[in-house]
């Protein structure tokens, strides 16, 4: 999990400044701020791609956004 402080979104017109962006590299990662973020009933929003350009469809103003551009493979599980 990385935190990063600033926002590279393409769509600039779209940024909306995050507090804090956490950069998750794993599904353990994504539980683990889920669980945290919850309990603190704390604000999020989650991007993936980066390609949008409707301001808060993918970036939040003063909360926590969850970017999930480094999770790059599908796993199923046989549940």
């Amino acid at each position: 999990m990385v935190l990063r402080r600033r926002n590279r979104n393409r769509a600039l017109g779209a940024q909306l400044p995050a507090e804090a962006i956490f950069v998750l590299t794993s599904a353990q990662d994504i539980a683990k701020l889920i669980k945290i973020i919850t309990f603190f009933f704390v604000q999020f929003a989650m991007r993936s791609g980066r390609h949008t350009c409707v301001p808060g469809s993918a970036s939040t103003a003063n909360e926590i956004l969850i970017s999930l551009q480094h999770l790059t493979t599908l796993a199923l599980s046989e549940l």
